[in-house]
């Protein structure tokens, strides 16, 4: 059982969150190798061979390597102080968003074409204003949450319109 309650590369100094040194040595090394070329697994096994592990008595594993990649607190967000800087997140979002998983090589549950029809769709005004938003917000600095909401009302309004239909 984990009594972690705060991610790897913090501690608490007088109750504020503060970075853990030797975690946050740990949590910029990952970054660099991941943003070298090598994978989630790769990355465990090196940091398995380093002086500080994941929890006391566990491994460090692919699992973990690929949730801390992807925790945006690590880049100052959600109130953390920056382990690494914004670029670095979002140079290693770019690659995993690149690369195939496993998951989808498997094959797709097929679906009778037959039995199920999609409606047509056309882009509403407010579907072309909340993306064209959305355009403008990623080109500043991004801010997770403030793009966050404009995305889910995009979506909401694109499949509001859209419908399917069983046949039979």
């Amino acid at each position: 059982m984990s009594t972690r309650n705060i991610p790897f590369g913090y501690t608490r100094v007088a109750g504020e969150i503060a970075p853990h040194p030797q975690e946050a040595a740990v949590v910029q090394e990952m970054f660099i190798l991941y943003l070298r070329g090598l994978g989630f697994k790769a990355i465990a096994k090196e940091l398995n061979n380093g002086p500080v592990p994941y929890h006391p008595g566990r491994p460090w594993n692919h699992n973990a390597v690929k949730r801390m990649l992807e925790n945006p607190c690590y880049c100052g967000q959600r109130g953390f102080p920056p382990l690494v800087n914004v670029l670095m997140f979002q140079q290693a979002a770019a690659i995993k968003e690149a690369k195939p998983y496993s998951h989808q090589k498997r094959m797709p549950r097929q679906v009778d074409s037959h039995e199920y029809e999609l409606m047509s769709y056309t882009p509403t005004a407010a579907v072309h204003r909340l993306t064209h938003d959305i355009n403008r917000a990623l080109e500043r600095a991004p801010d997770i949450e403030r793009i966050r909401p404009l995305i889910f009302a995009c979506a909401a309004e694109k499949y509001h319109g859209i419908g399917v239909q069983r046949h039979g």
